[in-house]
């Protein structure tokens, strides 16, 4: 099989909606859950919102994926996306943690001391039919090489470790990438990470 990553781009925008699909990748998310603040997320919501006090899936769906390639536009979105047999399957986001304001807002991160310097590395998602066969560490080793072209010095991610009753997580729910391919590039838990939501580092060439 051969795979290689690329960059999104406007070029490979439409490889991307292959990737995410008609219903955005997680629930109409288009990878912008942790680009939206607390309160863009419910100004959207309310924008969104039906007659009925519900919000309608399809119109918060699109609204996602215009912002995301209004992002790509103007340069403040990125990420990269791998291909099986050129065949768009998987993808990873990447970029400087102010482009996530969301980060800031969780709880599980609030205590963590910040790294100006990070790049963070968020989201990952990968075709339901094509888990399970090491793409996710390809993503991440993409990523990593895509924040040193970009002259970032520190990798920052967010994995996902077990439930608290020590069960595995689903691979829908383990979306910000398993604890086990950061810890196999050497990435470090940072001081006061919750055990169940750890922030990880990495200083890039070392």
């Amino acid at each position: 099989m051969k795979v290689v990553v690329k960059p999104l781009s406007l070029e490979t925008w439409r490889d991307l909606e292959k990737v995410f699909g008609p219903r955005g990748a997680c629930f109409g998310c288009w990878c912008m859950y942790w680009r939206r603040s607390l309160k863009a997320r419910k100004l959207l919501a309310e924008k969104c919102r039906k007659p009925s006090g519900r919000v309608d899936t399809d119109e918060w769906n699109e609204a996602s994926r215009e912002e995301l390639k209004r992002l790509v536009r103007q340069g403040k979105a990125h990420g990269l996306i791998l291909y099986a047999d050129e065949e768009p399957v998987g993808w990873v986001t990447v970029g400087p943690r102010e482009h996530f304001p969301r980060i800031d807002e969780t709880q599980a991160y609030k205590n963590v001391p910040k790294n100006p310097d990070a790049w963070s590395i968020p989201c990952f998602f990968i075709k339901s039919k094509w888990r399970g066969k090491g793409f996710a560490p390809k993503l991440l080793h993409a990523a990593l090489e895509f924040i040193r072209s970009k002259g970032g010095k520190v990798a920052e991610g967010y994995p996902v470790t077990t439930t608290k009753t020590g069960k595995r997580v689903s691979p829908m729910g383990a979306w910000t990438g398993p604890e086990v391919i950061f810890r196999r590039t050497k990435f470090k838990r940072v001081v006061g990470s919750s055990p169940y939501r750890p922030v990880v580092r990495l200083e890039l060439g070392k």
